[in-house]
């Protein structure tokens, strides 16, 4: 018991480290919120796996396809504005600053940018429903869950401690990706005339690994370079974070595309 009221007092404690202009953000101020989505998100994949076990799968061709063209334009509008408010404040590519009182227009801005990117992590928890609801099973791997449950929690601390600032890195690079991916997942339901155009999926999986190694070699620069933007223990557990992300997608992409592995085909 003693043990629980010592790590509430500490998270108290860096609770109030936050940053003041997200403060009263909805799905922000609160860690428990977080806890209670992935938890919610983690029993309704069971669940669902359960409910669907005896029942045919849903055809949700059209519905997916409008869900993918929506995502990626959420991420094409929150790439677009992060280059547009970063250029503005002539920010670099390293140890810029979160500045916790600068209320500048295009500090805000960008503050609410990072908000949004923050929700696109929620609404692409949908991907999992899909599967689940389409009885794709074989989509349902480690991988999947553990990156939808954890990148939540992660995008978070950042919302809540460092929404402007050298953060604008890591949202340009992964809304990027989500761009391509969203489109080539969109593009998987129109069809076999369009599928034989698809032939660079194997090519997503490098795209998401170079992200990765980026997001690396940025922690490790930062660091070396004595930036204050992210306390060293936070750059040390992403760094962390991102090798496994790291490994996991280089067994996925062997375990793929390595010789004499049949391709599979994304539904």
């Amino acid at each position: 018991m003693d043990y629980l009221v010592k790590m509430y007092d500490e998270y108290s404690y860096v609770d109030k480290l936050a940053d003041s202009r997200t403060k009263g953000w909805a799905f922000v101020d609160s860690i428990y919120t977080v806890i209670a989505a992935v938890a919610i998100y983690n029993w309704a994949v069971r669940r669902g796996i359960e409910y669907m076990k005896n029942r045919p799968a849903y055809n949700l061709k059209g519905l997916i396809l409008i869900y993918n063209l929506l995502v990626a334009l959420v991420n094409a509008y929150i790439l677009l504005e992060t280059v547009i408010c970063t250029t503005a404040l002539n920010y670099g590519l390293f140890c810029n600053e979160n500045a916790k009182n600068n209320r500048d227009p295009l500090e805000m801005r960008l503050a609410n940018i990072s908000w949004l990117f923050y929700i696109a992590k929620y609404i692409e928890l949908f991907d999992t429903v899909f599967f689940v609801l389409r009885k794709k099973q074989q989509n349902l791997s480690f991988l999947h869950i553990y990156h939808h449950s954890s990148i939540v929690f992660f995008i978070w601390i950042r919302v809540k401690w460092f929404p402007t600032g050298n953060s604008f890195l890591t949202i340009i690079i992964n809304s990027g990706v989500h761009v391509v991916m969203y489109l080539y997942y969109g593009l998987t339901l129109l069809g076999p005339k369009v599928a034989k155009y698809l032939w660079w999926k194997k090519y997503l999986t490098i795209l998401q690994l170079a992200q990765f190694l980026f997001g690396v070699y940025v922690h490790f620069v930062s660091m070396k370079m004595n930036c204050t933007f992210y306390p060293k223990w936070y750059s040390i557990t992403e760094i962390i974070y991102v090798v496994i992300f790291i490994f996991l997608f280089t067994h996925f992409y062997i375990k793929a595309y390595s010789t004499g592995t049949k391709h599979k085909k994304i539904s």
